[in-house]
């Protein structure tokens, strides 16, 4: 017994570690750089323009080539500025919200009594560039592990993260006694851009497992014919998906496959080739 408590013990620090790196890797991959606007073809170029200039983007242009390149991370805001402009929401509160929440770096404790004021400053004050890395940090957290996730911003500034599906997305905070808040999901995004093809190779292959990555590029190339999904708890879910399929129907197929909601898929494309699996989730143990 003492063997295989040490034999877990063992599997339990590798699976951590390996789990930490391949976030810190995803992270590294949802934070790069890489995509000119003309990539986000669904984002208009004036529209991007103007929320520059209000200060509302977390990357500036390039001093040289004064182009300026977004990273996944910075797709997903201004998708989710897009969500607050259809809503009617004033942008600058929530982003101001998000900022303070996510912005300010972590201060080093070995140099708390050291630090000179403008250090002090730094350490006290919201910047862009952590705003940027822990905004994808949150993106990777809710991808890996399948969970749906909200932002909740309360009137007095306050921001909050929502996990969980459905109703727990939107239970009230007892101690605000139902305060009024601004609700975006961060998850709901994730599916739109997977649904618009706006995951390359490199997402799919961190954000997907290798039989859902198939299923998309299927999607993607207009071959599938249908698709089944038996849900984790429920009924199986038909999908009737051509060459001009319905979006909304691939929104929903999206959706189970970024928030992780199913036991099993399986579809077919036009050619006649059928396939089938089942979603498998690990389970980390803890150590006594």
């Amino acid at each position: 017994m003492e063997e295989f408590k040490k034999y877990i013990g063992r599997w339990t620090q590798e699976n951590y570690l390996e789990g930490f790196e391949l976030s810190e890797e995803f992270l590294t991959i949802v934070t790069d750089k890489k995509y000119t606007i003309s990539y986000l073809d669904d984002q208009k170029y004036h529209v991007v323009n103007y929320w520059d200039k209000q200060g509302l983007l977390l990357t500036k242009r390039d001093e040289v080539s004064k182009w300026r390149r977004f990273s996944f991370a910075e797709y997903v805001w201004m998708h989710m500025l897009q969500e607050l402009t259809e809503m009617g929401v004033s942008h600058q509160k929530v982003v101001n919200a998000i900022r303070t929440a996510y912005g300010i770096p972590e201060e080093p404790a070995h140099l708390e009594d050291t630090m000179t004021e403008q250090e002090k400053s730094y350490y006290s004050t919201p910047n862009d560039e952590t705003t940027h890395e822990e905004f994808g940090r949150l993106l990777v957290s809710s991808m890996l592990k399948k969970s749906a996730l909200a932002l909740r911003i309360y009137k007095d500034g306050t921001c909050k993260e929502m996990w969980g599906h459905g109703e727990y997305l939107f239970i009230p905070d007892p101690s605000r006694d139902w305060d009024f808040f601004i609700q975006v999901s961060l998850s709901e995004i994730l599916s739109k851009i997977l649904a618009l093809g706006k995951f390359d190779s490199i997402m799919l292959s961190h954000a997907l497992n290798k039989n859902e990555a198939e299923l998309i590029e299927h999607l993607h190339n207009e071959e599938l014919t249908s698709v089944s999904v038996q849900l984790k708890k429920g009924k199986p879910v038909m999908f009737e998906l051509t060459s001009s399929g319905q979006v909304k129907d691939v929104l929903r197929l999206a959706e189970h496959l970024i928030e992780g909601r199913y036991e099993s898929i399986s579809y077919t494309t036009n050619g006649g080739k059928k396939a089938a699996f089942k979603k498998t989730t690990k389970v980390r143990l803890e150590n006594e």
